[in-house]
């Protein structure tokens, strides 16, 4: 991987900066549940989300956590995993590697376009790594309409 780094907990992390107003991407594990900003919930698996973040120069960071989309960012469900996986986090991290770069960089100036490159690489990764359909189930399906049309 060229763009995203391994961090600690096993997440994999790519920022655009060191100091001033930055763009991160991250690929981790979240638990799911009740959202208490949202109020929604969140399914349990692994996650990209693109954030906005201010660095100071003693390390604190600080973002957003409302407002619209290019302030305070998004993220994207990829796989659903019952508990965390670090080799599926890395799988997952192989294929946002390659957009990390040029989403970060055109978050704020071309956002539609960062978004598209984002859904794009997350919808890659979920046809790689989401279980296929078993063969003996889909021999089945194929031929259960001959089966019906004979009888």
């Amino acid at each position: 991987m060229n763009n995203l780094k391994l961090k600690e907990h096993d997440c994999f992390k790519y920022d655009s900066g060191t100091i001033g107003p930055i763009v991160q991407v991250e690929v981790d594990y979240e638990l799911g549940g009740s959202n208490m900003f949202s109020g929604g919930s969140s399914s349990r698996g692994i996650y990209v989300y693109v954030r906005c973040m201010d660095i100071r120069e003693d390390g604190c960071r600080s973002f957003a956590l409302f407002g619209n989309a290019i302030e305070s960012g998004l993220k994207f469900f990829v796989l659903p995993l019952a508990r965390k996986n670090a080799k599926k986090i890395a799988q997952v991290a192989e294929y946002i590697d390659p957009v990390a770069a040029q989403v970060a960089a055109q978050w704020k100036t071309d956002h539609h376009t960062a978004v598209a490159a984002m859904k794009a690489a997350v919808e890659t990764a979920k046809m790689a790594l989401l279980p296929k359909k078993p063969a003996v189930q889909a021999v089945q399906d194929e031929e259960a309409p001959a089966l019906a049309a004979a009888n």
